[in-house]
């Protein structure tokens, strides 16, 4: 029984000491108020694969483009800038003007969420760019594991022990 407790103990400070990936994905909603332009969304994680990083910006890939609800195929590249002209640029919306975007060094970025009012010069155009986290979902592969362990362990539990009785044969001196 001590070994079993030993074992559950170390079992639990291992797991108490391992790190959570955290790199979140984040989805982008941009709400025209003003000018020409188009609504879109994209998603990105939080702690993204930076490109290039250079001394006002950095660029990455980002996913599941949408401009006005029709989806984009493919990956494209954003530049996040940083400084008082914030915002983003990138070939395929346009540039935006606005807040910055992310915290931490152009090499490794972490991005800010929250809503953000955003200018497209050429356009005149305005708009809110809301940013928001996106709830991860398991892989299927995940919840079979999930659900084979809880079977494992239900089934381990309801197992009956067998006990064995030991009878002597009475010695006949």
């Amino acid at each position: 029984m001590k070994k079993m407790s030993l074992l559950f103990s170390a079992a639990t400070l291992l797991l108490s000491t391992a790190m959570p990936a955290s790199a979140a994905t984040l989805l982008y909603s941009f709400v025209p108020t003003s000018g020409g332009v188009q609504r879109f969304t994209f998603n990105v994680d939080s702690n993204p694969m930076v490109s290039t990083a250079a001394d006002f910006a950095f660029t990455t890939a980002v996913q599941n483009l949408t401009i006005g609800g029709v989806a984009r195929s493919g990956t494209f590249d954003f530049t996040f800038q940083s400084g008082l002209d914030g915002g983003f640029d990138s070939t395929v919306v346009g540039g935006y003007l606005g807040p910055q975007l992310f915290t931490g060094s152009n090499s490794a970025p972490t991005l800010r969420t929250g809503a953000f009012a955003l200018t497209d010069g050429p356009n005149n155009a305005t708009g809110t760019l809301t940013v928001t986290t996106v709830a991860a979902i398991p892989e299927p592969a995940t919840w079979a594991m999930m659900v084979i362990g809880f079977g494992l362990a239900g089934s381990a539990m309801r197992r009956r022990r067998i006990t064995t009785r030991v009878s002597y044969a009475a010695s006949h001196s």
